[in-house]
């Protein structure tokens, strides 16, 4: 989507006349719209009732809970949804409220060696959300960007 607002309602549209009853998103690192003024880019989506943006939140959809996180390691490129310390990202994973039936990451939610090496986000929501309770750890966890 890239984050400019005129690209958010272009998907929106594109999304609210795809065949799917309900479709689920989460921002990714080029979103920057999402992040400077969520409200706004938030605002372009939900002219669409199928639409669902659970950023830091969760929603319903036939009787499904998903919770969404867009949250990744800073990677000093100035990218969106980014967090600087291991800290800030624990504190996210562990907000994720019991009984997540689907995690919605825009990076894996599994261990991932790879990304720049820099520590990974990811690493936390394993040692946090999964290792620590197992009434929170998310059954499935979702992610279109590796």
């Amino acid at each position: 989507m890239n984050g400019r607002p005129e690209k958010i309602e272009e998907f929106g549209k594109w999304l609210h006349y795809s065949p799917f009853s309900a479709i689920i998103i989460i921002a990714g690192n080029h979103d920057i719209l999402f992040q400077k003024k969520p409200e706004k880019a938030k605002k372009l989506l939900s002219k669409h009732d199928k639409i669902h943006y659970p950023e830091d939140s969760g929603c319903r959809v036939d009787g499904i809970s998903f919770y969404g996180a867009a949250w990744q390691p800073e990677s000093g490129y100035g990218w969106a949804s980014t967090l600087d310390t291991e800290q800030e990202s624990r504190k996210k994973w562990q907000s994720i409220p019991p009984g997540v039936q689907v995690l919605i990451t825009h990076g894996t939610a599994g261990w991932n060696t790879g990304f720049y090496g820099r520590w990974k986000a990811c690493r936390q929501y394993v040692t946090t959300g999964r290792d620590q309770s197992k009434n929170k750890a998310a059954t499935t966890s979702l992610w279109p960007h590796t």
